[in-house]
């Protein structure tokens, strides 16, 4: 389990649009912490019923917030989900991506918790 906060989370593209601002750095973390598990709950169930245009419609949505956290493992796995959506075909292949997704996670939002935490 990779608990190296540096491949883990990457932050940069966060930095960069809130232009050294804190508190609009604070806010968005916050946004992300907050959105984030009900997404992947979405796609868990977009995934459960088989529907692929709900599963292409959350993960193109995820793609934002998961280039603000800069997990590379999360960007592919979604990619991925997004594109198993769009075909239609196939959906069994999402639930190991889905369960990668939910892994990363559990790492990534005590390490955006703890960087929303420095910033109060």
């Amino acid at each position: 389990m990779n608990t190296d906060a540096n491949t883990t989370l990457d932050l940069s593209y966060l930095d960069l649009m809130a232009d050294g601002d804190d508190f609009m750095k604070k806010t968005m973390i916050d946004m992300l912490i907050e959105e984030l598990p009900p997404e992947l709950e979405k796609l868990r169930n977009s995934f459960l019923e088989q529907d692929a245009e709900a599963m292409h419609q959350v993960a193109h949505k995820m793609k934002s917030t998961l280039a603000f956290i800069g997990n590379p493992v999360m960007t592919e796995a979604n990619s991925t989900c997004e594109a198993i959506g769009i075909e239609g075909s196939d959906l069994q292949r999402a639930g190991s991506l889905i369960e990668t997704l939910e892994a990363e996670a559990k790492l990534v939002l005590p390490l955006l918790n703890a960087e929303s935490a420095k910033l109060a």
